[in-house]
């Protein structure tokens, strides 16, 4: 959460020391929850800055963890992240990775259990589908297919409003509304990306990226924008 609200605030070194501190904690003593964290924190690093792994960042070993929402996310993150740079095959097997991953968890969905790494919630699940569908669609639009990947991207919406409200930091860790946003505004349609951030900023309100993207919208739409 404090690299959340450093994120928001621009405070870029020092949300780069607390991602480097989870990872200094895993090297030093593995857990099953620092290990989801720092798949959590990369994820949200990686939306936050729009870059690509700035170190050559492994994959973050889930030995021992059946929970996948942190490890859905970082699929999903650098899968966003690399379909947006253009590099489709990246964002291809980051979508095979994530689809992967939700099908094979069913088999560890189970009730209450005294520790959340060691099952799988129905919810997680859902999620994972959620976001293996918005990739899939923000993937179609890196391949020119805009106006398939926008309707992915809006199914996936659709089954994420269905869904009980989760405060903090979003799972997703890009708001999939943005998303939609952000591939509107590419498309040349300010208007709809206006309506699809302002969507995002009535659950998140003040987050920087819905922000700067309404006011690009904005910008667009005006005479002299």
């Amino acid at each position: 959460w404090l690299a959340y609200a450093c994120l928001q605030q621009g405070m870029r070194d020092d949300a780069a020391k607390l991602v480097q501190s989870v990872a200094d904690d895993v090297a030093s003593k593995p857990t099953q929850g620092n290990r989801t964290s720092l798949a959590y924190v990369r994820a949200m690093w990686l939306v936050e800055t729009g870059s690509a792994d700035p170190m050559g960042w492994a994959d973050v070993d889930e030995t021992g963890i059946k929970s996948i929402y942190a490890f859905s996310a970082y699929d999903f993150a650098r899968g966003v992240v690399a379909a947006r740079s253009g590099d489709v095959s990246a964002a291809e097997a980051q979508a095979r990775r994530l689809q992967a991953r939700s099908d094979a968890a069913r088999a560890n969905a189970v009730g209450v259990v005294a520790s959340r790494y060691d099952s799988v919630t129905p919810v997680e699940l859902e999620q994972g589908q959620i976001l293996a569908t918005a990739l899939a669609g923000a993937i179609l639009f890196a391949q020119g297919k805009r106006d398939d990947g926008l309707d992915r991207v809006r199914e996936a919406i659709a089954r994420a409003d269905a869904m009980a409200f989760e405060y903090g930091p979003p799972y997703s860790v890009k708001p999939l509304d943005e998303l939609l946003g952000d591939l509107l505004l590419t498309a040349g349609k300010p208007a709809e990306a206006a309506a699809a951030y302002r969507k995002t900023l009535a659950v998140h309100p003040d987050r920087r990226l819905a922000v700067a993207g309404l006011n690009a919208a904005l910008g667009a739409e005006s005479p002299d924008g």
